[in-house]
């Protein structure tokens, strides 16, 4: 170990203090909440430990550890200047790459991919994106409605789908990187177009637009819905419109209509 160092860390959705582990040969640099200190100097220097043991033993093997997610570019553009990506058609939504370093009962040690990053364990984006997409299997994808859900609410059956994979991590970019998915979902509610909001970074949900007069509506309920998210999980405060016709999906720029 070559030094601990305070550090202010700005992710997507969050901002905290950590204390910041630089280990001699190697690129990892695990970190640690300060706010998550609460027994005392005997407890950081166990979770200290922890995080030095982790980090020693994690993999870097790119065909494992390589996963996507999605993001919002307009509302995140200053955090993401520096970050490679690609974009999602017209949508303003992108995939970014992450690394997972560990996972385990307890958590997940993720990263977001930088470019020194890739530098450092010899990929280029585009490498490291293909291994990234064949992570995400269109066979582990799924939808289902939520009629068992939400009639327990609100009396009714809800023409509502949930699209996301069988972990519910990073759902929506499985969704979104597997366009076949859409097309099938379109085909089973009878060859219509569809809403699709953005539940979180982990799940979409999509709407048949045979049941949807006022897409403005859908976006207020979206907004009120992310309020109560977990900043690391919100994905966005649009809806988009996936068109069966030209298989493609956008983004609902104009309130009550869909952009085709």
């Amino acid at each position: 170990m070559t030094g601990i160092a305070f550090s202010h860390v700005k992710k997507l959705n969050d901002e905290y203090d950590a204390l910041k582990i630089k280990l001699k040969n190697t690129c990892i640099c695990p970190q640690v909440k300060i706010d998550a200190f609460e027994g005392g100097i005997f407890d950081v220097k166990k979770m200290l430990e922890h995080s030095i043991r982790e980090a020693l033993g994690m993999s870097f093997d790119p065909e494992t550890r390589l996963a996507l997610d999605v993001v919002s570019f307009n509302d995140h553009k200053d955090h993401l200047r520096d970050i490679p990506k690609r974009f999602i058609g017209e949508t303003g939504l992108a995939f970014i790459l992450k690394w997972i370093f560990d996972e385990n009962d307890s958590g997940r040690a993720i990263s977001i991919v930088t470019d020194d990053f890739l530098k450092n364990v010899g990929l280029s984006f585009d490498e490291a994106f293909n291994y990234a997409a064949s992570n995400t299997n269109y066979n582990d994808i799924f939808y289902k409605d939520l009629d068992s859900v939400l009639s327990l609410f609100i009396g009714e059956s809800s023409p509502l789908m949930i699209v996301t994979n069988s972990k519910r991590v990073y759902g929506s970019a499985y969704a979104l990187n597997n366009k076949n998915i859409w097309k099938e979902l379109a085909a089973e509610l009878g060859g219509s177009d569809l809403y699709i909001l953005p539940s979180s970074t982990q799940e979409l949900l999509a709407l048949s637009s045979h049941f949807v007069d006022d897409a403005a509506a859908l976006e207020n309920m979206v907004r009120e819905v992310n309020e109560t998210l977990e900043p690391d999980i919100l994905l966005s405060n649009k809806v988009y419109y996936y068109s069966a016709e030209y298989d493609s999906i956008t983004v609902c720029s104009v309130p009550g209509k869909a952009l085709a």
